[in-house]
């Protein structure tokens, strides 16, 4: 079953902005409670996907409506019945478009289900973020890669040369910027999810895997402070961690 969402925008149609973004909270109906790790999928008004983001613990998301005129919003999270917007108008004059969404939790009831075998596996937050970068699409270089260059390099310009990513141009000197050679500007450097601008300093030795984002990824997933893409570096602080198993109580 569908349920309608009540979303705080409306506007006239009209010819939309090259490069608009919608952001928002997503909270339970009735509440301020915010809905955590719920995937929104943005479509256009012929149900088109335009792209996803995941809530973050405040409820927060960031998604990019560029050239669409009116949009739905479809709410999907884990244990809960799918949740669907009515049709929102994107103002004209605007290239952020803010959203405050009220979307019921109705639950899912599941048919009982029985588990033989080994115990669940419990994933670190760098182990995580591997897996969600791979998912979204990003070009990863894997740890085991970055393993295997970083003991030999004495900065992160010289661990990028290494890698196979001839799109991104290092810092000359150490001085400048990870200059992105498709789009002719500067990366920023996203560095265990928090956007660091593009002169950030990080050591090569810190480094557990690397991602490059393509400037809609990055707006998408960081907002307008990377819309010209970004290097995603996720460090080594709880990553070289086997997956720990989950104790019996």
């Amino acid at each position: 079953m569908w349920y309608a969402i009540a979303a705080l925008l409306f506007a006239p149609l009209g010819a939309p902005l090259a490069a608009q973004v919608v952001r928002g909270t997503l909270v339970q109906a009735g509440s301020d409670a915010p809905l955590a790790d719920a995937v929104i999928t943005l479509t256009d008004s012929s149900r088109v996907t335009l792209g996803e983001a995941r809530t973050n613990a405040a409820g927060r998301f960031l998604l990019d409506a560029r050239n669409a005129r009116a949009v739905r919003l479809v709410i999907r999270k884990v244990g809960a019945e799918p949740t669907e917007s009515e049709l929102v108008r994107l103002p004209i004059d605007r290239d952020t478009i803010d959203l405050q969404i009220g979307a019921p939790v109705v639950g899912v009831t599941l048919a009982s289900v029985r588990i033989v075998g080994d115990r669940p596996v419990r994933w670190t937050y760098n182990q995580n973020m591997l897996r969600e970068a791979r998912q979204g699409g990003w070009r990863v270089i894997d740890p085991a890669r970055i393993e295997k260059e970083r003991a030999s390099v004495q900065s992160m310009g010289d661990l990028l040369r290494r890698l196979p990513l001839a799109s991104v141009r290092p810092p000359e000197g150490g001085q400048g910027c990870y200059y992105y050679v498709r789009t002719g500007r500067c990366l920023s450097l996203v560095v265990d999810g928090q956007v660091l601008g593009a002169n950030a300093f990080v050591s090569a030795n810190d480094v557990y895997f690397i991602a490059l984002l393509t400037p809609s990824q990055a707006t998408i997933a960081y907002g307008p402070r990377a819309r010209d893409g970004a290097l995603f570096i996720a460090t080594r602080r709880q990553a070289d961690e086997r997956p720990e198993r989950l104790q019996r109580d």
